[in-house]
């Protein structure tokens, strides 16, 4: 998926395209990080703002008409920040997807799950609430509940990674662009990229005073609200304010209480000051406060085999606990007397400094953020005192008891506390050579209280967990055009990490580390990137490239956590090698881009969740000795007619185990005559989860003019489709959800004479196509195979309209 919106430049040797030397202003502001007191020395003052990003300056990025609302004849250019400098995206070996926040509109897209629908390599696993959700590149992804544990996709919001991927699940306001980067990218984003990057930029301050915002509705009781004001304060002082409101009913009928759940509302606040005293000085401030309260995440029984009963119980069958609830793919209604909760606190901010020199910018980035999640689960699912029946364990440590909670639940808190600090220096030209050198540090506490009870049948627990890294790294990338049509890349990453952590059961009345027993760890590695680019005509670009990915250690904090997994701790990083051929072309006199990617990433130590079948189903972190993900990868944008574009994707993802001879069988499962709870069997060969073999997306819009009426309008349809899934590594067979596609279509106003308003009608998931955006085995709880499912979004078609202004 293509921005809508391209931005005109002209390059060096060129001529339509333009010039990327040092007076291209995007490329002046491209920074690395600098301190406060040391770019305030080479100023003489010190900074009270922050460096632009290179993002579009528009309030609210425009639809590709002309001064009338005429429709562009041509395919624009859009700069991206993939490999942390402003480039053209058609310019760099990177395979990248990018989605401007004008595409997401016009595709429907507002929450940043549904961005998976844009980006053919990337999927989401939907947890049992937003911290313990996973974001897949290529197949590639971190599905593992422990707290201590850091994804293989990292996410960039702002130039600043976020310590935990749940921050981006958020809605999408104020968004300029949402760059995805596939494979590894270790070298310039560090250790929590060994599968990609997710890098959400939002829109900077504006030269003149604007001010954008909407209001929509739905048919199914969602209402979102966005405003954005943003201008100059005095001659070198700007700033930009986004507020955002949503709510929305919920799509699951709860029996019990006549309410709906998966009911959510969210809050958010977002600033930026961008200072400019002089030509060669910019600072920038940005600080964001997000506030989510919902009653998610549930899930609905799809699937129980007959004989089942609640715990055990006698006479505890389904339609006995769960009355009116029909179990089925179909089934969107639960019976429960306790609401799920799933509430989120996101705060902090960031400061960004530039100092450009004659022929280089140096930047610093300063972040600290801080994010805090409160999730309740009933466990039992149900609305029933049957459980009365079952013994609690006696309290200790001040844990929660029956006393003072009459119900069987699950649940706790998820802090992460982060700070980071990175310099960057940048040639600003990149021919013939080019160069991009800094050091980075940050630091992280992770912290997890977790609570299951209050009856010893289902697996009671008690226990806080925390895991501590801080990390420091230096790395560079150059680029060296050897010959007038090839360049060579070379990259090279150092990176230190020390962690630690503790474990308090205070169900057990054990704390780790044990006394004597080491509490910290320590690893170097070096990572980095070579590849050759070759200009094959001024419209097509080839580029073969190597690159080396790492992810950190980890701790397996969880449920299972004892003596034994504490003699295993940590869990050793996972490496991997990945090699790329590419091309990038702009044919037919720029009516059509046209990228292919072709790879092959091999990785060891892979760091994986596995299961531990039981009454209450526990996990164990642990390292798959190999696992390897390759495929090809299509992007296009066409610039058909004037009025009529499409743009599109497609991905062809073959991702497996390689090596885990001795995995855990799912629950239920009798796969080796080892006798239990020993169960193993071999994955090798096996799909990774939710990784489709096969998933494109296409977008069409039509711009019609209208005659003499005072408004356009534009018609947009966008289609994704994937292959069926596994959402198991077990290869649980209860656990596949079909292929399937989802269509969305708008249809939008615009005023001509200033485009001030706008009205958009819109139908997602258009033909009512029903799909789980996850599956879980709960036989522990039935004692028979039994099955849930997570409901997305757009389980069901949903119709709405939302009205615009924009000055």
């Amino acid at each position: 998926m293509w921005y809508d919106q391209y931005r005109l430049t002209n390059y060096k040797g060129r001529p339509d395209r333009p010039d990327t030397g040092r007076g291209n202003s995007m490329t002046r502001k491209m920074a690395l990080l600098a301190t406060a007191a040391v770019l305030g020395l080479l100023n003489g003052t010190m900074p009270a703002g922050a460096q632009t990003n290179g993002a579009q300056t528009n309030s609210q990025p425009p639809a590709p008409q002309g001064a009338a609302g005429d429709a562009l004849d041509v395919i624009q250019e859009i700069v991206v920040t993939a490999q942390k400098r402003a480039e053209n995206v058609q310019d760099i070996p990177v395979a990248v997807t990018v989605v401007s926040g004008d595409a997401l509109a016009k595709a429907g897209v507002s929450a940043f799950a549904d961005v998976t629908k844009l980006a053919p390599s990337m999927t989401v696993s939907a947890g049992d609430q937003p911290a313990n959700s996973a974001i897949v590149i290529r197949g590639i992804g971190t599905f593992a509940y422990s707290i201590g544990v850091e994804p293989s996709v990292l996410v960039v919001i702002d130039d600043v990674a976020v310590g935990m991927q749940a921050q981006a699940f958020t809605d999408l306001a104020d968004i300029d662009r949402i760059e995805v980067l596939r494979g590894p990218q270790s070298t310039l984003f560090g250790k929590s990229a060994s599968a990609g990057v997710v890098s959400v930029t939002t829109k900077a301050p504006t030269d003149t005073f604007t001010a954008y915002g909407d209001i929509s509705f739905t048919d199914d009781d969602e209402q979102r609200t966005n405003v954005s004001i943003s201008g100059p304060l005095s001659d070198t002082l700007g700033f930009r304010l986004t507020a955002s409101q949503h709510q929305f009913g919920g799509n699951i009928h709860n029996l019990a209480t006549d309410d709906k759940l998966d009911a959510d509302r969210s809050w958010s606040l977002h600033g930026k000051l961008r200072w400019k005293p002089t030509d060669r000085f910019e600072g920038e401030l940005l600080a964001h406060y997000n506030k989510d309260q919902s009653n998610c995440c549930v899930g609905t029984l799809a699937r129980v085999d007959s004989g089942a009963l609640l715990f055990g119980i006698p006479g505890a069958t389904p339609s006995k606990v769960l009355p009116g609830v029909v179990p089925g793919t179909d089934n969107t209604n639960v019976s429960q007397d306790q609401a799920p909760r799933s509430d989120t606190l996101d705060y902090g901010g960031s400061l960004h400094m530039t100092y450009d020199f004659d022929d280089m910018a140096l930047i610093s980035i300063t972040g600290w953020n801080k994010y805090r999640l409160n999730d309740h689960t009933d466990l039992d699912g149900t609305a029933q005192d049957t459980l009365g029946m079952l013994t609690p364990y006696t309290g200790a440590g001040g844990q929660v008891t029956p006393a003072s909670h009459g119900g069987m639940i699950q649940g706790g808190t998820f802090d992460a506390r982060t700070f980071s600090q990175e310099f960057r220096l940048a040639s600003h030209d990149a021919t013939p050579f080019g160069y991009l050198a800094g050091i980075y540090a940050s630091d992280e506490d992770l912290v997890r209280g977790f609570y299951r009870g209050p009856y010893t049948r289902v697996g009671a627990a008690n226990w806080r967990g925390e895991a501590q890294y801080q990390n420091y790294a230096a790395f560079g990338q150059t680029t060296w055009t050897f010959l007038p049509d090839w360049t060579l890349i070379t990259g090279l990453r150092i990176n230190r990490e020390e962690g630690s952590y503790s474990f308090n059961d205070y169900y057990k009345q054990a704390f780790y580390p044990l006394a004597g027993a080491s509490t910290g760890n320590g690893d170097t590695v070096a990572t980095g990137k070579v590849g050759l680019q070759y200009q094959v005509t001024a419209d097509i670009m080839a580029f073969a490239t190597y690159s080396r990915g790492y992810k950190g250690l980890a701790y397996d904090l969880t449920s299972s956590f004892n003596a034994v997994v504490a003699a295993n701790q940590p869990i050793r990083p996972e490496m991997s090698n990945n090699y790329e051929l590419g091309v990038k072309s702009e044919l037919f006199d720029r009516h059509l881009v046209l990228n292919a990617t072709v790879y092959d990433t091999e990785y060891t130590d892979f760091q994986v969740q596995s299961i531990v079948p039981g009454v209450t189903t526990n996990f164990l972190l642990t390292n798959v000795g190999g696992v390897r993900t390759r495929g090809l990868e299509l992007d296009w944008l066409a610039r058909l007619t004037p009025e009529f574009s499409l743009t599109g994707g497609f991905a062809y993802t073959d991702a497996r185990v390689t090596d885990f001879p001795y995995a855990q069988c799912y629950n239920g499962q009798a796969c080796s005559l080892l006798p239990a709870p020993l169960n193993v069997q071999n994955l090798a060969g096996k799909r990774l989860p939710n990784a489709p073999e096969e998933k494109f997306n296409i977008g069409a819009s039509y711009h019609l003019a209208l005659g003499g009426l005072p408004v356009y309008s534009d018609i947009n349809l966008n289609y994704s489709w994937q292959s069926k899934v596994n959402f198991s590594l077990t290869q649980d067979p209860g656990t596949v959800q079909d292929a399937y596609g989802i269509a969305n279509l708008s249809i939008s106003f615009v005023e001509k004479d200033d485009k001030r308003y706008s009205l958009t009608l819109f139908a997602n998931n258009l033909f009512d196509q029903h799909y789980a955006a996850n599956m879980g085995n709960v036989r522990g709880t039935w004692g028979v195979f039994a099955y849930t499912q997570t409901i997305p979004r757009d389980y069901n078609r949903y119709l709405g309209m939302r009205l615009g202004f924009n000055y």
